[in-house]
């Protein structure tokens, strides 16, 4: 039976991997495909940044097809 002493978080093989390599592309392979609010919130998560705060700029078109412009 191992025991873990140290004070560190538990890590999947896979996320201990992309870590070290710093590879972006691998990065991005990981949020393709999802929304891009989505993906942001995922990398601030991950990287234990602050959320994102979104600051509406400009909306247009009918109420049942809005257009939003957000700053973040």
């Amino acid at each position: 039976v191992d025991f873990k002493t140290d004070r560190k978080g538990l890590v999947a093989v896979g996320e201990r991997a992309q870590k070290r390599s710093g590879n972006f592309s691998a990065a991005m392979k990981d949020l393709s495909g999802k929304h891009p609010v989505s993906a942001l919130m995922e990398i601030c998560n991950k990287r234990r940044w602050q959320p994102p705060e979104f600051l509406l700029v400009h909306d247009s078109g009918p109420d049942h097809r809005k257009h939003f412009l957000f700053r973040v």
